[in-house]
């Protein structure tokens, strides 16, 4: 085998002028693969890993109230978040999605714009990915200037403004109100692709304080994947765990004194709602006792029952107003609310708690979303044992959790068809990138699909060549070939021979060629590319993007070593097969 590489090499060496013009093109084959390859993985890196990032992340838990999809709002930030990171594997960071859309006015002239979030120790990675070309980005988090904001060039020349410019914005927070706000112009930056032109990014504070949201609240939660490819997978298993508890109230229950001479006399009740569609009543009217008189009014939206215990003991009847007053979750104090009794219900023991009173879920959802109530976790499982399993889907529970969709278009109709049942409950939705950005992920799958149909057209172009190539050069060997059998060479050392050759000019074109294409990648992404199309999202900096995969290289130059092994073996064995007396009597 030594003697076999010897020749081999000797003969490379020999055999110059064929062997470098063979090689050319070998390595102009490997640094087309390699370029086009490392630009496909560019392409997927800036789509999934740039821009799906910075609009909807790898995974978005979001919970959306009345039916506003466009402005999801979460009360427990801090315990999804927990859920999240125990149960999501690699997760890399959750980021608070409290964005807004908003109409900003500058001078002269005005604009729609994305308000977007900045949290403080995300404050280097957001100087690393953009420039400023005016002002100073830390100044984001400067508390003397109000409201800093960044925005992009080309937003501030259509504004016509400049840094410690004022900018008035008017915009709808959390509760529907229309408000209207300043902001002053920290810093211009030079923009990193379209989406990014549209944002002007606020420190994360400052956006929840314009949204209206408070410490404890975010918009949505989206969770940033150290492998994006597994998102479907960690969606589906994240779903299964949040799977949604009953909603209630522990609180204390009064009735204020209506009557000469009688004082208020509170009472330990637990609040429970109860939902209003076809079904649910008919459940609950066949599981609890209700006089016929007040069946009608204690079912409806206004319905408010309490139990027959409760009422004995306030001495209370329909038509008295009572107040249901429980300690808030996350705020200080106490909330309380006024209802007016529309029914008494009696119920077996084990349906329904003996203190239990049941409001509509509309005026349950309107009380316990406004401020959610303190919850005794050592409680919940004794709660659960006092509620009957047949009455439970007929009761109100803390979220409504959509199913899994597949794309954009299903999660579009799922939300319609949500919204068109009048539900009160929140409707939390797990979704990926795959269905909030499907049409950047079909746009990915697209331009390298035409990548890869493009190169490997030319790939086989430049292959056929290769190809036609060697097997001219073994048959001019012919004569060279019966001259070493005559000597004494087997066939299998000639056959050998020739394709230990072709091996080691393959091998050493394709690494010349990797270094060809890392040479013209780095000349290209030297070159600016100014585009103010669509198009400009594939850019990074305004360059083009490469990112080289070494597996994929690896791949490459496997592939190529293969094919012209393959392509030297037949016409080598051919050769070597050949009478000493025919192979030197060959003419060309």
């Amino acid at each position: 085998m030594n003697l076999i590489l010897k020749l081999a090499f000797r003969n490379l060496v020999r055999q110059r002028r064929r062997n470098i013009l063979l090689g050319i093109a070998i390595s102009f084959g490997m640094m087309i693969l390699v370029i086009a390859n490392s630009f496909s993985h560019g392409i997927s890196d800036t789509l999934i890993n740039r821009v799906i990032v910075i609009m909807t992340g790898h995974i978005d838990v979001a919970l959306v109230e009345a039916g506003n999809v466009r402005a999801p709002f979460m009360r427990e930030k801090a315990r999804f978040e927990e859920i999240i990171r125990k149960n999501v594997t690699g997760v890399k960071q959750i980021i608070e999605n409290v964005g807004l859309l908003c109409r900003v006015i500058g001078n002269g002239k005005s604009d729609n714009c994305w308000l977007a979030g900045i949290g403080e120790g995300d404050l280097k990675g957001f100087s690393d990915q953009f420039r400023a070309l005016e002002g100073d980005i830390a100044l984001l988090f400067d508390t003397k200037i109000v409201n800093p904001c960044v925005l992009s060039k080309s937003k501030a020349d259509f504004l016509n403004v400049k840094t410690n410019d004022i900018l008035r914005i008017r915009m709808q927070n959390i509760h529907g109100q229309q408000q209207t706000g300043v902001l002053t112009v920290a810093a211009i930056v030079e923009s990193a692709n379209m989406f990014t032109d549209f944002a002007f990014f606020l420190s994360l504070k400052n956006v929840k304080m314009l949204r209206g949201l408070r410490p404890w609240e975010t918009g949505s939660l989206q969770v940033i994947l150290e492998e994006p490819h597994t998102a479907i997978e960690q969606a589906d298993r994240l779903h299964g765990l949040l799977k949604p508890g009953l909603a209630y109230i522990p609180g204390a229950l009064f009735l204020s004194a209506n009557r000469a001479g009688e004082t208020e006399k509170k009472t330990p009740c637990l609040a429970v709602g109860f939902l209003r569609d076809r079904l649910s009543k008919e459940r609950i009217a066949k599981e609890i006792s209700i006089p016929e008189g007040q069946i009608a009014a204690s079912l409806s939206e206004k319905g408010v029952m309490i139990s027959d215990r409760l009422r004995q003991e306030l001495n209370a009847a329909p038509g008295d107003t009572i107040t249901l007053t429980y300690k808030n979750r996350y705020e200080a104090g106490n909330t309380t609310r006024d209802f007016t009794i529309t029914g008494v219900f009696t119920a077996e023991p084990g349906v329904l708690p003996e203190n239990g009173i049941l409001l509509s879920d509309h005026l349950f959802y309107k009380t316990y979303y406004s401020h959610l109530p303190e919850i005794d976790p050592s409680q919940e499982r004794a709660i659960e044992k006092e509620i009957s399993g047949s009455i439970l889907s007929a009761l109100t529970q803390e979220w409504a959790l959509l199913k899994r969709s597949r794309d954009f278009n299903e999660m579009k109709k799922k939300f319609k068809d949500f919204i068109c049942e009048k539900n009160r409950v929140a409707a939390l939705d797990i979704r990926t990138m795959h269905e909030t950005a499907s049409n950047i992920i079909k746009l990915e799958r697209v331009l390298n699909l035409i990548t890869f149909i493009a190169v490997i057209i030319l790939f086989f172009i430049i292959l056929i060549g290769v190809v036609n190539t060697l097997r001219m050069t073994i048959k001019e060997r012919t004569r060279e070939i019966g001259t070493v059998r005559a000597i004494g060479m087997r066939r299998s050392d000639v056959r050998n021979l020739i394709i230990t050759e072709t091996f080691l000019l393959s091998f050493l074109s394709t690494i010349a060629g990797t270094i060809m294409a890392f040479a013209v990648m780095e000349a290209l992404e030297m070159w600016e590319i100014h585009a103010s199309s669509f198009m400009n999202i594939l850019l990074v900096e305004h360059r083009l993007y490469f990112l080289p995969n070494a597996l994929g290289i690896l791949l490459n130059m496997g592939l190529i070593l293969l094919i012209t092994a393959i392509t030297a073996y037949f016409p080598s064995r051919r050769a070597a097969r050949r009478s000493v007396a025919g192979a030197l009597g060959h003419f060309e």
